[in-house]
């Protein structure tokens, strides 16, 4: 049984975000990042002369013609924020390198099923990496077939995660009712590349180009997380979980990142974290992709 807490741990607010009958087990299966050295991919630095960065900085709202940005995903009953994570902030810099012109929703099955380790976890920068080698179709290509669960708090709409939905098969084909045909819908990066462990150049690389993809360790006191700046006091780690990073700012005297999750809007803050910045808290600074859509080329 998932111990949860009501406390107020550090900076940020606790509170059930679980059924209390929910097994620790099930919610491991969905903390299942990998993180792998990557050598062959370059590390993207950027001019800092004439910079300027502001104090707060919030993607959704400078690009309020994305609506992209500001989805919050659900998973399901499979280990896939690796895949969640890469497809909306690759869908973010699409719309944000075209002003607008070009909205496109990427499968996350097509990158759980063909780019990943299926349900059993990835890794966010061999996601970046297959966008630009293999290509992604769209959602209406390979609609994600897990249907939402909870998450979140017992107010939600959803059934209990943990029902050990099978993995999905590599298939190279749009459902029928598509229309489409898989190769012509495919989606191609120009290139993929790391961010240093720097927090000014990850804020340069948000601030110019957009959202990205980011690979943090998960502790069981982030299960209760509701709202604030979190900073894990638990040492139990679980895992790790994949997010986008959307923006940053100060809460309390505290720095922060923002962060959307992929456990549905029930969980914390609406779907959002807020994790403490500057200090490679939960290794979210150590382990940041992002990439080139073709349109930048």
């Amino acid at each position: 049984m998932l111990h949860t807490s009501f406390n107020i741990f550090g900076n940020f607010q606790a509170g059930r975000n679980y059924a209390e009958d929910s097994s620790l087990e099930d919610i491991k299966k969905r903390c299942n990042i990998i993180r792998s050295d990557h050598s062959d991919l370059p590390t993207r630095y950027h001019d800092t002369d004439g910079v300027q960065i502001p104090d707060d900085y919030d993607s959704r709202k400078i690009w309020s013609n994305c609506e992209s940005i500001g989805m919050i995903r659900d998973e399901g009953d499979c280990g896939a924020s690796y895949s969640y994570a890469a497809v909306d902030a690759i869908a973010d810099r699409i719309c944000i390198a075209t002003k607008g012109q070009q909205k496109v929703e990427l499968s996350a099955l097509d990158l759980v099923s063909c780019g990943g380790q299926r349900c059993s976890g990835g890794d966010p920068m061999a996601a970046w990496k297959y966008w630009v080698s293999k290509g992604i179709v769209s959602e209406a290509c390979q609609p994600y077939p897990y249907p939402p669960c909870n998450h979140g708090d017992s107010l939600g709409p959803y059934k209990p995660c943990g029902h050990n939905m099978p993995d999905p098969k590599c298939v190279r084909k749009c459902v029928d009712k598509s229309n489409k045909k898989y190769k012509k819908d495919l989606n191609h990066g120009y290139r993929a590349y790391k961010l240093p462990e720097d927090e000014l150049m990850i804020k340069i690389e948000i601030l110019r180009h957009g959202p990205i993809e980011v690979a943090i360790n998960v502790y069981d006191d982030l299960l209760t997380y509701k709202s604030g700046v979190y900073r894990h006091i638990s040492q139990n780690q679980l895992g790790g979980r994949a997010l986008k990073l959307i923006g940053w700012g100060v809460e309390n005297g505290v720095k922060y990142w923002l962060c959307a999750n992929s456990w549905n809007a029930y969980w914390g803050d609406k779907g959002y974290i807020k994790i403490q910045r500057g200090v490679d808290e939960c290794g979210i600074e150590s382990y940041a992709v992002a990439g080139e859509p073709i349109t930048w080329a």
